[in-house]
């Protein structure tokens, strides 16, 4: 999936479509705490902690495998990638760094037990994923680029609601928020929807989670 996750796989090529339902199969990389680092099917799959790469399930590596999701929705197209089953996986991994999924606990060890959600190593604070990155990215749907576009595609149509604020990039200050229209203005902003601001100026406002760019020139435009 890694492969994927940086844009080396052919952009056109459609037989490397095939790899996610390898994922999404609970005989081999899915189950109650995805995602196995092997394959069920392998000789050497194991979920005991000496075997770290052979099975158990890293928060790290999940984060990369979130990346792969999104480039295969945003990037790829592939048709056996859903937004929900981005969500589902986004979801889990969110919740297996709270001890019991009790939001009041957190806790995030090294590798996991993907069948239990027991963690395998003694420590609880090591924070190696890119976790902030895809929900930045993701779920506020910020997009990097090498110009001086504004660029947001959002793909987590679940939440009624988010705001990201003082979100750093080149050299100013961005606060990236939706608020379902639904007459609530949760934000007592008298704004709902998806706005954007930089340093506190509002860019552009939407009514739904839309692929949008914005520059000085242009302003705001919407793309499919």
């Amino acid at each position: 999936f890694f492969p994927h996750a940086f844009r080396l796989v052919p952009r056109d090529d459609r037989r490397y479509d095939a790899v996610f339902d390898r994922l999404f199969d609970p005989e081999q990389f899915w189950g109650p705490y995805p995602v196995r680092t092997a394959t069920r099917k392998a000789d050497l799959f194991s979920l005991d902690e000496g075997r770290r790469a052979n099975g158990p399930t890293w928060p790290y590596a999940n984060s990369l495998v979130l990346e792969a999701l999104a480039n295969a929705l945003k990037f790829y197209r592939c048709p056996n990638v859903t937004k929900p089953r981005f969500f589902d996986l986004l979801q889990r991994t969110v919740r297996m760094q709270y001890e019991g999924g009790d939001f009041s606990k957190p806790r995030v060890g090294e590798l996991l037990n993907g069948e239990t959600g027991a963690w395998l190593t003694p420590a609880d604070d090591v924070f190696l994923s890119t976790y902030a990155d895809v929900l930045i990215r993701h779920l506020a749907g910020l997009t990097p680029r090498p110009d001086a576009v504004l660029e947001f595609h959002p793909i987590v149509d679940a939440f009624p609601y988010f705001r990201f604020r003082n979100v750093p990039y080149r050299g100013a200050l961005l606060e990236i928020v939706w608020d379902l229209p639904d007459g609530r203005d949760l934000f007592g902003d008298g704004v709902e929807g998806f706005t954007v601001r930089r340093n506190g100026k509002t860019l552009f406002t939407t009514p739904d989670l839309a692929h949008v760019e914005w520059s000085e020139r242009t302003g705001p435009k919407i793309l499919k």
